[in-house]
């Protein structure tokens, strides 16, 4: 089993069953309803509750559900993140090489006024 040796881990409460479900605390409640293997501190149906995640997996594997499958918020958050990256990255490149061509052609209009002191002293800095 996935969690033999290791530490007993308790979820505390919807929150945490939800993200280690990667869904929202409503999801894990609704999948309650479902059979998802939640324990209730007592009998009120409005108690807290605790659950443990290799029972969830357990559930999940036997359900046959992903925690993450593409498309879901999380797989769409990891994607969206990834794109904001490399955007900036390309919009770092893009400034840079928007510097180097205003560099460019202010030495071209200089060489081409005949300004002798650029001509001989090399790119402007």
């Amino acid at each position: 089993m996935l969690w033999e040796g290791a530490a007993m881990k308790i979820l505390n409460g919807w929150k945490e069953i939800g993200e280690f479900l990667n869904r929202t605390p409503k999801s894990a409640q609704r999948w309650e309803r479902q059979g998802l293997p939640v324990r209730r501190v007592s009998e009120n149906a409005r108690s807290a509750v605790i659950a443990f995640p290799q029972d969830i997996e357990l559930w999940l594997r036997k359900k046959q559900v992903s925690r993450d499958p593409e498309g879901s918020l999380g797989a769409n958050i990891l994607a969206f993140q990834s794109t904001v990256r490399k955007t900036q990255k390309l919009l770092r490149q893009l400034d840079a090489a928007h510097l180097a061509q205003k560099q460019l052609v202010r030495e071209i209009c200089y060489r081409m006024r005949g300004n002798s002191a650029i001509q001989s002293s090399g790119p402007i800095r």
